[in-house]
């Protein structure tokens, strides 16, 4: 269930359409507009190890580790970078991987307006680049989305130009954080 909620919420499966199609047949719509693609059908066989660039989706390369056991090992993992999603969210194995404990009970809302509860487990510790923050997760689904409270927190800011994560470059030396 938690499953079929994030990929709701996060499907890769999403359907393209051309405007000048009119529907399905290729032989609809404006001339010069005939590639011989099925739009519907680019993104159905897509793997899960896929790191393809999908339009509109940033992932980042971050570090995650519990800040409770120094012993233990930082998990290098790539998340989604979502400004739709508040918080950081995390599979399941890798909270166990990480030794995390669950905190309380959440209930999270999926883009369809269903609500479910799930775990929040913490501390977490992120880290992007030269940048870091101390966190909960929600364990949901089956890969890290990074949320804009942790982007926010570490002063990150989504480059359109290069299609990824950054830090702010209007400080790119020391994170910079608005108080008031």
């Amino acid at each position: 269930m938690v499953e079929e909620i994030l990929t709701l919420c996060f499907s890769k499966s999403f359907r393209r359409r051309d405007p000048y199609r009119g529907g399905r047949n290729h032989d609809q719509g404006h001339p010069e507009h005939y590639d011989n693609r099925d739009y519907d059908n680019d993104y159905d066989n897509d793997n899960d190890n896929d790191e393809r660039n999908v339009m509109g989706h940033v992932f980042a390369d971050i570090e995650l580790s519990n800040p409770l056991r120094s012993g233990m090992q930082a998990v290098k993992t790539k998340a989604l970078a979502h400004t739709g999603a508040l918080m950081l969210c995390i599979p399941e194995h890798l909270a166990l991987q990480l030794g995390l404990e669950t905190q309380s009970e959440r209930e999270v809302s999926a883009a369809d307006g269903r609500r479910r509860k799930v775990p929040y487990v913490g501390p977490v510790q992120i880290r992007f680049e030269n940048r870091h923050c101390f966190t909960g997760a929600l364990v949901l689904g089956d890969s890290v989305v990074l949320g804009a409270i942790p982007m926010q927190d570490m002063d990150l800011v989504i480059n359109p130009q290069i299609e990824g994560l950054t830090v702010n470059p209007a400080s790119p030396k020391i994170l910079m954080t608005l108080v008031k």
